[in-house]
């Protein structure tokens, strides 16, 4: 006689639609909207279906001083959300509501500070922001901590930037968004080096080559910080499940570099016509690149962030991190 089987046993655990899981993850987005406006002059200089191109000028303070410390200080502040799969974190606040200690906290941001490289030519600080400034501008959520997977702190983490998820476009559908951030003292140069770097896991149709490795830690390490979003996501990116829906490929770019006369930028004054102008010519760059790369086609979204100096903010961030001496 036959078995009878229990069709409840093959459900997935989590029933989402596409609609449901992107109205859900919009809860996941860690929003500082408010410091980032109290540091940057930020100004949206495309904004379409294929690019949204925006810069970042740091404004002074009551001195004339551009706030790269004020910055790092941010920065710093949230390495915990950068570095820890989301999970790590509630378990640190229940032990806290549970207990009134602050041990668990105390140590993950230790263990978050060693997960940092201290070479001197570091691009984590740019990578960091790209991470603050893709979830509280863009509202895309990391769905992926690249940090908590280094196996050495002596070395960069070979592959993306981040990894980010969202259910944009028209019509709304799944987007993977791959950051890449390059911090560098020619704005040619960065703007270059992240669009050479993003090129080819772009162009990985069907996850085979470049984006591989990222891709398989995407479907294995996900935290959204919600299981039923992260069953989903699992769901819809995998091509043996029913639920399976085949994402466009996205960038989220972040060229740091470095201006000369750096605007004194306080509220909201139009800025000065050297910065205005630079922009225009890096967007022409981006455009003739991503041609070149042939990735010209593909929504990209990109971050301008002037620095006064490259090698400072490097150096600022290393010592409020402990990993560097004055």
């Amino acid at each position: 006689m036959a078995q009878t089987v229990d069709e409840t046993e093959t459900l997935p655990v989590s029933t989402l639609d596409l609609a449901d899981f992107g109205n859900r993850l919009e809860m996941c987005i860690r929003d500082e909207g408010v410091s980032l406006n109290n540091l940057f002059r930020a100004v949206i200089l495309a904004n379409d279906d294929n690019r949204s191109i925006r810069l970042h000028v740091l404004k002074a303070d009551g001195n004339g001083r551009p706030q790269v410390g004020q910055l790092v200080r941010c920065l710093c502040a949230k390495i915990l959300d950068y570095c820890f799969p989301r999970k790590q974190i509630t378990q640190a606040f229940e032990h806290f509501n549970a207990t009134g200690s602050t041990s668990r906290i105390g140590a993950l941001h230790l263990e978050a500070q060693k997960m940092f490289t201290d070479i001197s030519n570091t691009g984590e600080g740019g990578e960091l922001l790209l991470f603050i400034l893709t979830e509280s501008i863009l509202g895309y959520p990391q769905a992926l901590s690249k940090m908590a997977i280094k196996t050495s702190s002596k070395m960069h983490y070979h592959g993306l930037d981040g990894v980010y998820v969202s259910c944009k476009g028209k019509p709304p559908s799944l987007r993977l968004h791959f950051g890449e951030s390059k911090l560098h003292k020619s704005p040619t140069g960065s703007l270059k080096e992240a669009t050479n770097s993003i090129a080819d896991m772009l162009k990985d149709e069907g996850f085979l080559d470049s984006a591989r490795r990222d891709y398989y830690l995407l479907n294995t390490q996900v935290d959204l910080g919600d299981e039923d979003l992260d069953d989903a996501l699992k769901g819809f990116l995998d091509p043996m499940d029913c639920r399976f829906f085949s994402p466009e490929i996205c960038a989220v770019l972040l060229s740091g570099h470095e201006l000369e006369d750096y605007p004194v930028v306080t509220n909201d004054e139009p800025l000065p016509e050297q910065v205005t102008k630079e922009s225009k010519r890096l967007i022409s760059v981006l455009e003739k690149n991503a041609t070149k790369r042939e990735i010209d086609n593909f929504h990209i979204d990109l971050f301008l962030v002037p620095f006064p100096n490259i090698q400072s903010f490097r150096d600022s961030l290393l010592m409020e991190l402990g990993l560097k001496n004055d």
